[in-house]
Order: structure tokens, then sequence, then C-alpha cells
């Protein structure tokens, strides 16, 4: 038996414009705009004050394909139940590359979950 798979669309992330995309960000006309949006990420990184060893890690064409996959399997955050965007790691890696890497350290969270578990985690070190 064959299955139709439904392509998801997307609306541009340009405000305003009403093209649809198949994966999400800009359309044709707009992407000008996810270029801006990467040099001023990459500039982010390269020069912020949070830019640690393992910055390298999460820039990766392989964090990110990992990521994907990882979000595709579990797509519900862990904590609420809403979509999850985030996939977390359970136990920070500390750069710990077989750590960062281990897919059962990895939890999926939404942002407004990932920041209050981020947040409690910094709160913790503070009093450590």
């Amino acid at each position: 038996m064959k299955v139709n798979r439904v392509s998801v669309k997307y609306l541009c992330k340009s405000p305003g414009c009403r093209a649809t995309v198949d994966k999400r960000g800009y359309c044709p006309l707009h992407s000008y705009k996810q270029r801006e949006d990467d040099e001023r990420k990459a500039k982010w990184f390269n020069n912020s004050k949070y830019r640690n060893e393992w910055t390298e890690l999460y820039n990766s064409s392989r964090w990110r394909n990992e990521r994907e996959a990882y979000l595709k399997e579990n797509p519900i955050c862990v904590s609420c139940g809403e979509t999850a965007t985030v996939v977390d790691h359970i136990k920070a890696h500390r750069g710990d590359e077989e750590l960062f890497w281990d897919r059962s350290n990895y939890q999926s969270l939404c942002v407004d979950c990932h920041n209050k578990k981020t947040l409690q985690e910094m709160l913790y070190r503070r009093r450590k």
C-alpha cells in the first residue's frame, strides 16, 4: 500500500509576506534576509562574551542534522507537552564530545521549558 506524504508548508519569515516555503525560513524574494540573519548570528557568536570552547559543536552541520532528526523523532516537549523546538542535553556536557553526541543524554523541550531549566541550572551553580 502506497502512503502519500503531505508536505508541510510554512509562511515566509519576512513580516507581511504570504509566500509559502518548504522549510522554515524565507521565500526566494526575501532570501537575502536569511544571509543577513546568518551573518548576524555568526558575528554574535564570534564576538560574544558567551562564546565558549563548545560553540563550534553547536554551529556544526553535524549538530544541525542531529538536532533536526531528533526533533522529528521526538516532537513533543517532555516537560509541558507542547511542540518541542530545542534539543537539550539532560546532563551538561561542558565540552565533553562523547557526552555531547550521546543521544541518551538528549531531551526535547520547548523554548520556555528550556529557558526555565537553563535559569535553574545557572542559579544552582551560583549558589555553589
